[in-house]
């Protein structure tokens, strides 16, 4: 799989690497000889201080271990909320977002992940979330459109927006850019539509993936893509995603133990795992 495969797909893993309390850019290199080909770095809310330092540090890391960074995670969390109805919020998010976008031009990455809303949203809000949610996405995906960067809005899960394809295409209709689709996350589409459902009804581009598995509906327990005790049917769902995914990385989110720094076992579980995924998909 990846690096070490002729699949045209590549192999890449969504972790916190940097810009969070005990973890530095030299954790990277635990990936060194592994099949991953890329990350997906997640700018932890904690930390918006962007330190430059730290991501050139890491980009050459990343260069010296031959992987390369596919997208930059947004934080997460109320006060990055672009549904917020508090204005000031809203403004705060954009104002990050320069620093968003300068991280993703140090790291070489091609895309950066947001949310539409981090918190619940009722469903007499949801027209007013949505359109204030477009308003400053728009801005965004302006600036990342000037620097040449995709934006990948994820589906989200139970109250949140995007929990389903009518509410994201939607979304991404108000936004009106060309640079902007969907991050498809399918343990948070089964807990709301159904990850068939889903890709059956969408109709923006899915520019970036995030493949999990779910161990109990409705809970965030999740597991590697074909566990005894996941619940999503790959072998189904596989062929949909390959039709409908503009993207040409297979991205890993799997949280081991509820944190999102892999380790070592972890990356090996993650390229065994990935080879009877490269042997599905190739097999299409």
């Amino acid at each position: 799989m990846g690096k070490h495969s002729q699949s045209k797909f590549r192999l890449g893993i969504s972790a916190i690497f940097f810009l969070v309390e005990g973890v530095r850019p030299e954790a990277l290199k635990r990936l060194a000889g592994s099949a991953l080909d890329c990350v997906e770095v997640i700018w932890h809310p904690k930390f918006c201080d962007f330190d430059i330092e730290i991501a050139k540090r890491t980009t050459q890391i990343l260069r010296d271990i031959d992987v390369t960074c596919h997208s930059l995670h947004a934080p997460a969390g109320e006060m990055f909320d672009p549904s917020s109805e508090d204005a000031s919020i809203r403004n705060h998010l954009l104002e990050v977002t320069k620093l968003f976008i300068e991280g993703a031009q140090i790291l070489e990455s091609d895309i950066i992940v947001m949310h539409a809303s981090n918190r619940g949203v009722s469903e007499s809000d949801r027209g007013p979330s949505l359109r204030r949610a477009a308003e400053t996405l728009h801005e965004v995906a302006c600036m990342a459109h000037e620097a040449r960067l995709q934006l990948a809005i994820e589906n989200l899960h139970h109250d949140m927006l995007g929990r389903d394809a009518e509410e994201l295409d939607t979304l991404i209709d108000l936004i009106d850019m060309p640079n902007v689709g969907i991050c498809f996350d399918t343990a948070h589409a089964y807990c709301d539509c159904g990850v068939r459902n889903f890709l059956k009804a969408v109709r923006s581009p899915i520019k970036s993936l995030h493949l999990v598995d779910n161990r109990l509906p409705d809970e965030e327990k999740t597991c590697w893509p074909f566990a005894p005790d996941g619940l999503i049917d790959w072998e189904e769902i596989v062929p949909l995603l390959r039709e409908k995914t503009q993207s040409d990385v297979l991205m890993y989110e799997v949280y081991q133990n509820g944190c999102p720094d892999p380790t070592q076992d972890d990356i090996a579980q993650l390229c065994a795992n990935a080879e009877r995924m490269k042997t599905l998909w190739d097999s299409l």
